[in-house]
């Protein structure tokens, strides 16, 4: 079957080298969109005094394993 098939982030966590190459992948790409960029306290803690309302939005990670070529 081709479909993807998702994997506890338990099993990411036990096997976090197998897996390190494909998170930093993604999370470059989706940084390279501009869908996510990092910022440290002080960036933050100035938005706070910019703005009245400043919210973080939580995120969730979902592995899955592609099935083979894809």
């Amino acid at each position: 079957m081709l479909v993807d098939q998702p994997v506890p982030l338990e099993e990411v966590r036990m096997n976090l080298p197998q897996w390190k190459e494909a998170l930093k992948k993604e999370y470059d790409s989706l940084r390279s969109y501009g869908a996510i960029r990092p910022i440290g306290a002080a960036e933050y803690a100035g938005l706070q005094d910019q703005f009245e309302v400043v919210e973080s939005l939580p995120t969730m990670l979902v592995a899955v394993k592609k099935p083979p070529m894809r």
